[in-house]
């Protein structure tokens, strides 16, 4: 529980800092855009209405100018970047094959009073309350099962629960498949909508309102959207792409797993053992009785 809540509180500091400095990056840039100066008049005094100096906009001053789609954009900001961090930090050799669980389980099985009934019993309790081992946990408690029905439908076992656990892992990333797909569109759905409104409050303006000023902020406010759905789904997008190697070269710890457990796993009775010196039997006299009947 302590691990979990120190993460939660690294996810949430390394979110606001990202999403605090792409305001900044976005306000800079608009207010290093020349300033218009105040129309002046031929007394040399400012005129009424005439055009203030831009200030620096804050976060919210941006949530304020892409309008609502900016809030559903925002939360697949956060998704994203918890997601992220989460599978970073899970997807590690040192996170789901730690030594110690190995070690356990041998003692667990070949110990003084080790069986394979406490070996399964030990994977149920770490499947029940340790989720980045539980994937080990699973694929051993599938090898133990098959104990009595020998070593061939032991490794069998073994073999479709990796490859299980394998696919889980997968299953994993794809919410950030959702996000990186769904941010894009949200964006430019918001830039439709805000070229949309910008051209019909140009239509209901007077003549002596300047459109085009107008025009150009509109379609400044509806960029908004466009450049937050990419500015999520890019970096999100590079992120999956090295979790899905990690989740290849874990493929690889699960199969030195398998082995491992190989090792230890009881054999499940004496039948098994036979199975092979029978076969090199049978190919001998095979070769032996080819000379009579030719």
């Amino acid at each position: 529980m302590k691990k979990s809540t120190s993460l939660k509180w690294l996810v949430g500091a390394i979110l606001a800092v990202w999403l605090v400095s792409v305001a900044q990056i976005m306000a800079q840039e608009e207010a290093a855009q020349p300033q218009p100066n105040p129309a002046k008049a031929d007394n040399g005094v400012s005129e009424v209405g005439a055009v203030d100096e831009k200030k620096d906009r804050s976060l919210l001053d941006l949530l304020s100018a892409g309008g609502t789609i900016m809030y559903p954009l925002v939360l697949c900001s956060i998704l994203g970047v918890t997601f992220a961090l989460l599978r970073g930090f899970e997807y590690r050799q040192s996170v789901l094959f730690p030594g110690s669980f190995f070690e356990r389980l041998k003692q667990k099985i070949n110990g003084s009073d080790g069986s394979p009934a406490k070996g399964i019993e030990y994977c149920d309790d770490l499947i029940q309350s340790d989720r980045y081992l539980a994937y080990s946990a699973r694929m051993c408690r599938a090898g133990l099962k098959k104990v009595e029905e020998g070593p061939v439908e032991v490794e069998k076992a073994v073999e479709n629960a990796g490859m299980m656990e394998v696919d889980r892992l997968r299953r994993g990333l794809r919410g950030m498949q959702v996000i990186i797909a769904v941010a894009p569109l949200l964006g430019l759905v918001g830039t439709v909508y805000g070229m949309i409104g910008a051209f019909q409050s140009m239509e209901s303006a007077g003549v002596s309102v300047d459109k085009v000023e107008m025009l150009s902020k509109g379609i400044y406010e509806a960029l908004v959207t466009t450049a937050t759905g990419l500015t999520i789904a890019i970096p999100l997008l590079v992120i999956h792409h090295v979790l899905k190697n990690k989740v290849d070269a874990l493929a690889e710890g699960f199969n030195g797993l398998a082995l491992q457990f190989m090792e230890i796993c009881p054999s499940g009775g004496g039948e098994a053992k036979k199975v092979g010196p029978e076969v090199e039997i049978a190919k001998e006299d095979s070769e032996q009785e080819e000379p009579v009947i030719a």
